[in-house]
């Protein structure tokens, strides 16, 4: 899955370094699972049978008729105070992923819409929050849904970020190194797919500070969403509640 928020700088040599981290888990995800693998997750996970109920949409509206631009985070009380910059979209499969990550929860020849959220940004870059929306066939939906609920998924993502993440270094401005990445035992929100809570310290010009990353999955009916949040110095579980209920409730509208 692709987020396009690099458009600007975030005016801050950790704030940069922040929402780079943020992106490399967003691009990683993709490479995650294969169609063979959601298939056989869906015979064998205790989450198949839910996920495939979750998805069942009785007066789903067609395809054409959804803008994956309802469905992405666009701001609360909780963001109150936040920079914001704009977001994108368009119709048809979505073109921008330079990784090349087709896969799970990525945009597919099938897709009919796309959007980009607003990118918002607070104290220079320092809490980041971005997202991202896909108009797809129900059934992708509901193997992608799968998927990411096996442990097979979670492993692999873990495994691919914690070898990608050095790719937030920005040479042009100063050294800037991850330690070891760690997960946080969080609970999943209420009608999300999957969460990924990590934490790692990052030191900037000898400085050593945490850095938390938090992305979420969601999946209903013919919509797949992510949103990715990363704060310095503090866990963003509060503002991860409040995004994910929105992001729900947004799906359950179809």
């Amino acid at each position: 899955m692709a987020f396009r928020s690099g458009r600007a700088g975030f005016g801050g040599r950790l704030g940069a370094a922040t929402t780079a981290a943020a992106l490399v888990f967003a691009f990683a995800l993709g490479g995650c699972a294969t169609e063979d693998d959601g298939a056989a997750a869906e015979a064998s996970s205790p989450g198949g049978a839910a996920s495939t109920a979750a998805t069942a949409t009785p007066t789903a509206r067609a395809a054409s008729d959804l803008k994956a631009a309802d469905y992405v985070y666009t701001g609360g009380p909780e963001t109150s105070g936040f920079e914001q910059e704009p977001g994108a979209d368009g119709l048809g499969s979505d073109e921008a992923d330079e990784l090349g990550c087709e896969g799970v929860f990525d945009s597919s020849p099938d897709s009919t819409g796309w959007a980009d959220g607003p990118t918002l940004t607070k104290n220079g870059g320092l809490v980041f929050v971005g997202s991202t929306a896909y108009i797809q066939p129900a059934k992708k939906v509901a193997e992608d849904v799968t998927a990411v609920r096996t442990q097979k998924f979670h492993d692999c993502a873990v495994k691919v970020l914690g070898e990608s993440i050095g790719g937030a270094d920005d040479p042009t401005q100063s050294t800037e190194t991850m330690g070891e990445l760690e997960e946080r035992d969080v609970p999943l929100p209420d009608g999300a797919a999957a969460r990924f809570a990590l934490t790692v310290n990052m030191t900037t010009d000898g400085v050593t500070v945490p850095l938390f990353m938090d992305i979420l999955l969601f999946g209903k009916g013919q919509v797949e969403s992510m949103a990715s949040v990363s704060s310095v110095l503090n866990p963003p579980d509060d503002l991860v509640t409040a995004i994910a209920a929105q992001m729900v409730a947004k799906l359950n509208k179809q």
